[in-house]
């Protein structure tokens, strides 16, 4: 039996050393995904609403340094959204575990208005040091998508006034040539082609 529990007992560290090596190797790629996003990251303290940390882009998308970004709380940079990200997202993340908003804006250190869609995700409160519960937000950045879309609304809007433009110059030749072929149906004219 004393052999039996030594081979169990080292067939168990060997487990705890393979899945803590595991372990270190997914928050080494979490971290890596972190510092790397193309996407602002901030992680979010629910119960004090407050940011425990940001990426890099979080840094340069707004405008401070992480250690002043953790100085800070999701009021400061939504100050005209915070009521709807109150309302609507965080309960949304805290009952759901995810949430989604299309367009939400920052203000950015310099006051800046920055558009940006924002996704966020619960953490397991066992992933945090203290246990509080934290939320992951990914903000990105859709300046260019919404300016890309204002100029494809004036090019549409363009064209519609264009299209009315050739329509109503093309309105009065197509009554002449109509006027005709009806005087030409009635008279048996050929003329009038």
């Amino acid at each position: 039996m004393n052999d039996e529990g030594t081979g169990d007992e080292t067939e168990h560290d060997e487990v705890v050393e393979e899945t803590g090596s595991r372990d270190s190797s997914v928050d080494d790629r979490y971290r890596m995904v972190f510092r790397h996003s193309n996407d602002a990251i901030l992680i979010i303290d629910l119960e004090t609403e407050t940011f425990v940390d940001g990426n890099p882009e979080a840094s340069r998308l707004l405008g401070y340094s992480r250690n002043e970004l953790r100085s800070m709380e999701p009021e400061d940079i939504h100050p005209q959204d915070i009521e709807r990200l109150r309302e609507t997202f965080l309960e949304t993340v805290r009952e759901n575990g995810s949430a989604f908003t299309d367009e939400l804006s920052c203000i950015t250190r310099d006051g800046e208005e920055v558009p940006t869609e924002m996704s966020g995700v619960l953490l397991n409160s066992d992933d945090n040091c203290d246990g509080s519960p934290q939320m992951i937000a990914m903000l990105r950045d859709v300046s260019d998508r919404l300016e890309n879309r204002r100029e494809l609304k004036e090019k549409i809007e363009r064209l519609d006034r264009f299209a009315s433009i050739v329509s109503h110059d093309l309105k009065n030749p197509l009554q002449v040539i109509e006027g005709h072929v009806t005087l030409a149906r009635e008279t048996g004219d050929t003329e009038h082609f």
